[in-house]
């Protein structure tokens, strides 16, 4: 079985700021969004990177310092 990676997910507390942090900034442009059961944002860069966006909340994810786990790798 091979092992391909997928988006890296960074798990927020707020989600329209952070997108929008991810666009502005780092020039990352939005692939999809999905907001109706759930909040997730597909990102994309010119270099091919691709990220997740989800709120932590919805997780079940309390995210109270960076030591607690805020990003999900995904194969």
């Amino acid at each position: 079985m091979e092992l391909k990676p997928r988006e890296s997910v960074i798990l927020v507390e707020e989600f329209d700021s952070q997108i929008k942090w991810y666009c502005d900034v780092l020039k990352f442009k939005v692939v999809k969004v999905f907001d109706v059961d759930f909040h997730y944002c597909n990102l994309e860069n010119e270099a091919g990177i691709k990220l997740g966006i989800a709120l932590a909340s919805e997780m079940q994810v309390e995210l109270k310092d960076r030591a607690q786990n805020s990003v999900i790798l995904q194969f």
